[in-house]
């Protein structure tokens, strides 16, 4: 038995199948609840694979500015702002166990390397030609990478993995180093007299 909706307002009825017609309330209450599920995971994937594809743009763009190599002059005797150096690219952690890294000296100029899982920042201190100074150059001369992961059979999934594979481990760790090391010279020439300022 069968009753048809007459009156305005109304839905058609059918025994067994209830409330039938088009866009209206019998067609937005025979969803399973599977389509939000899907969109909630499309969503998802997609903010990982932007989040991802952003970390390791990042990542590489680290690696490069550590590799590159820059410098600066000091008016600071190269044996003074070896020293420096030793002790400023050091973390708090590394200078309470152990102090500054030995300083290497040869061929008229001093360097000093300082090695981490992250890799090797090295400096070069050359004295200035005709100058009481030095002239300080620094780039990374070593630099971990993330290993390729053990996922095999993983799909689609390994996708993100794979990608990373190759990519500098931590060059924010090699850029911070440097970065200490050249604002400790920069305060010490600012001690200098007559270079204040």
């Amino acid at each position: 038995m069968s009753v048809s909706g007459d009156r305005a307002g109304y839905l058609p009825y059918v025994k067994g199948e209830g409330f039938v017609g088009t866009g209206g309330l019998a067609e937005r209450g025979t969803g399973t609840g599977e389509e939000p599920a899907m969109e909630h995971l499309t969503i998802a994937i997609l903010l990982a694979v932007l989040g991802g594809g952003a970390f390791c743009a990042r990542r590489d763009r680290q690696g490069s500015a550590a590799v590159r190599p820059i410098s600066a002059e000091f008016p600071l005797p190269p044996g003074l702002a070896a020293d420096i150096v030793a002790e400023a690219a050091l973390t708090e952690r590394e200078r309470t166990r152990g102090g500054p890294v030995p300083v290497t000296h040869g061929a008229g100029r001093c360097r000093v390397e300082v090695a981490c899982r992250a890799g090797a920042m090295v400096f070069e201190v050359r004295p200035l030609p005709g100058a009481a100074g030095s002239r300080v150059v620094a780039r990374a001369e070593q630099v971990s990478v993330i290993p390729l992961p053990d996922i095999a059979g993983a799909g689609s999934a390994a996708e993100l993995p794979n990608r990373m594979a190759g990519l500098p481990r931590h060059p924010a760790r090699l850029l911070r180093r440097r970065e200490q090391a050249f604002h400790a010279l920069s305060t010490a020439a600012r001690a200098v007299p007559g270079r204040a300022g």
